[in-house]
C-alpha cells in the first residue's frame, strides 16, 4: 500500500486523505469539505484539532476532531509540500475548476486490505525526506 500511494500523483495529498479517515475517524464526505482553515492556523500551523461545522458532517452536528502525534506529523509534511493557501480554499484540492479554484470533486479509487492499512498506519510519522519521496 506505501509503495502504490507512493509511486502515484499527489502522493502526500492521498496519504493525508487516507490517514485522516483511518487515524481520525473521519468520514470521507468530512474529509472532502475540510478548508486550509480548518486544519491550518493563521501563523500556518497544523491545529491539534479539526472542528467541523455542522455543514461538513453527515448528520448535521457540529464535531470536534482531535489529531493524534503521528497525523499532526503527517499533516504538517503535507502542509509543507504545497503552497500557502486562503483560509476557505479545500484542504485537499482533487482538481481545478475552469476559474483555477481547486475543489473536490472526484476522489481518487483505490483498493486495499486491512493489512496493507495496518502497515501504511505502522509507518514512522513522514519525515521531510520521507515525504519528497512520496512524489
Amino acid at each position: 500500500m506505501q509503495y502504490y500511494i507512493a509511486t502515484r500523483a499527489h502522493a502526500a495529498r492521498n496519504r493525508a486523505m487516507l490517514l485522516l479517515t483511518h487515524l481520525a475517524g473521519m468520514r470521507v464526505g468530512e474529509v472532502a469539505a475540510l478548508t486550509w482553515g480548518d486544519v491550518v492556523s493563521a501563523e500556518g500551523r497544523v491545529k491539534d484539532e479539526i472542528r467541523l461545522n455542522a455543514d461538513q458532517t453527515k448528520g448535521g452536528h457540529p464535531r470536534i476532531v482531535f489529531l493524534n502525534p503521528k497525523l499532526l506529523k503527517e499533516l504538517e509534511c503535507y502542509v509543507r509540500s504545497v503552497k500557502q493557501r486562503d483560509a476557505d480554499w479545500s484542504f485537499l484540492p482533487l482538481r481545478k475548476n475552469h476559474a483555477g479554484d481547486s475543489h473536490p470533486t472526484r476522489w481518487p479509487s483505490i483498493s486495499i486490505n486491512s493489512s496493507e492499512v495496518r502497515a501504511l498506519m505502522a509507518h514512522p510519522a513522514a519525515s521531510e525526506d520521507d515525504h519528497l519521496q512520496l512524489h
